[in-house]
């Protein structure tokens, strides 16, 4: 069954039938309960080993390595899914473990060219607003510089990134095809707190 928001789960899944799944292992930022919204739980289900993050752990760029070690995920995990309403990119970016497939929530409200990313606030909480996450743009830049090529993008919530040695395996998405804005969001800036930063 997939319990994911926009069918993360069945794309990712397929995925897989091309891709590798060496070590059956999941990591899952923003877990919530573990099954509503859970790009995991399918995995799970299927008897996968999985770390799922909520509230429990404060995951942050400064500890996100740490808890990996802690928690012996290992070096070929498959699959790490990251939703935290906030630091996504920054936590990306620290992360020094390659798993085969990110999932990754971005911000569509930033147009194409818009290279626009939250400020980094290691105790960052989501006020309701688009402040949180990063661009697309932003967010494709980042998996080149970390060795990987944009395959999904869904909903306008959430971007699937596969390590560049699967390239052909996964069919890429152009980004320039990706359609951006949110319609609900009449004004950029209304009721947001959260600064931005050019990368």
């Amino acid at each position: 069954m997939d319990h994911s928001q926009n069918g993360e789960s069945a794309v990712i899944a397929k995925m897989f039938l091309t891709v590798p799944s060496t070590s059956e292992f999941v990591v899952e930022f923003g877990a919530g309960d573990g099954y509503s919204l859970s790009n995991a739980r399918y995995f799970i289900e299927e008897g996968w080993t999985s770390v799922l993050w909520d509230t429990e752990e404060w995951v942050t760029a400064e500890n996100v390595n740490d808890l990996f070690a802690a928690y012996l995920v290992p070096d070929d995990v498959d699959l790490v899914s990251i939703d935290v309403d906030g630091n996504d990119y920054w936590i990306w970016k620290a992360l020094t473990w390659r798993p085969k497939i990110v999932c990754i929530e971005y911000n569509a409200l930033w147009d194409h060219g818009e290279r626009k990313v939250i400020k980094y606030n290691p105790r960052n909480v989501w006020d309701h607003s688009y402040g949180y996450s990063a661009s697309l743009d932003a967010m494709v830049d980042l998996g080149k510089e970390k060795g990987y090529f944009l395959a999904a993008e869904l909903a306008s919530t959430n971007l699937i990134f596969v390590d560049e040695d699967y390239w052909g395996a996964v069919p890429a998405l152009d980004p320039e095809t990706v359609e951006l804005g949110w319609q609900f969001w009449v004004e950029r800036g209304r009721a947001c707190t959260k600064e931005f930063v050019e990368v």
